[in-house]
Order: structure tokens, then C-alpha cells, then sequence
């Protein structure tokens, strides 16, 4: 159930402490990461509004697509959506499914694509609130076919 009460805090999210996923000295695989400040937005009227650009005048979310490029062949082996608030104090990450209410943001479901030159992941990460501005991280787990 979506909340609108920006302040309150999503107990049920893992916590993430993403320096432990910047060393990958001890895995079989590699982690890229994007990252994004998505700022504050319009006061809207209503939940999950559309992008910016797709708004048509009406209320809307500011948007920012995060992408990984890959090799191509890259073997995926996993793609975490990794946000946090950004207060005074500084908020926590949270692993969040796509999807997920964050208090006025959320991803959107990832989407893996392939061209003849190499694999992409990407994730739109949306924020519709008018006064919190978001940090949102795409990392993707992945290894070269052996």
C-alpha cells in the first residue's frame, strides 16, 4: 500500500552497507554500478505520477534512467535497485524491489537489453516528491561466459 507521509521510514528493507559490494576480490564475478541524485520535485496531487517529459502539463516525477553497459555475452547473475533519502543527517540504503513504495519515489522494474555490440541493464529510478531529494544505485553482479 502506497504512504504518502514522506518522513516515515521503511522498516521492513534490508539495510545495505554498499562497500561491501565494491570488492569483489573474493567472487567469481564482477559489480558495475551506476548512480544518480534525483532532486525534489512539483508539489503533486496525485501517486506515482509519470516522468517529466511524459507528464503532458499535468503533475509529475523527476526521472533519471540509470544504465550499465556490459561486454557483450556478459552472463547477469544479479541486479540489485539500492536507494536512500537524502536528509540532513543522511539517509540509510535500502535494497528495494522495483516497484516498492518509497515514501513518494520508487524504481522501476529493471530491464536487460542486447544490441550487437554489447548487454545493457537500465532502471528508471522516479521521484515525485516536493521536497526530498533521492540517491538512487543500479548494481549489476555479472561474469563472462567461461
Amino acid at each position: 500500500m502506497p504512504t504518502n507521509n514522506e518522513d516515515e521510514d521503511v522498516d521492513d528493507d534490508p539495510i545495505v552497507d554498499v562497500a561491501s559490494f565494491q570488492d569483489a576480490s573474493d567472487r567469481t564475478h564482477n559489480t558495475n554500478f551506476a548512480h544518480e541524485y534525483i532532486p525534489h520535485g512539483m508539489y503533486v496531487h496525485s501517486n506515482n505520477p509519470p516522468c517529466r517529459e511524459d507528464a503532458n502539463g499535468g503533475d509529475y516525477s523527476e526521472c533519471r534512467e540509470l544504465r550499465i553497459d556490459l561486454p557483450l555475452g556478459a552472463q547477469i547473475v544479479d541486479v540489485r535497485l539500492i536507494a536512500r533519502l537524502l536528509k540532513r543527517h543522511g539517509g540509510q540504503w535500502m535494497v528495494v524491489p522495483a516497484g516498492k513504495d518509497l515514501a513518494w519515489a520508487r524504481f522501476n522494474r529493471s530491464k536487460i537489453t542486447t544490441t550487437d555490440n554489447n548487454t545493457s541493464v537500465t532502471a528508471v529510478f522516479k521521484n515525485w516528491s516536493h521536497v526530498h531529494t533521492r540517491e538512487a544505485r543500479l548494481e549489476v553482479d555479472w561474469r563472462l561466459p567461461r
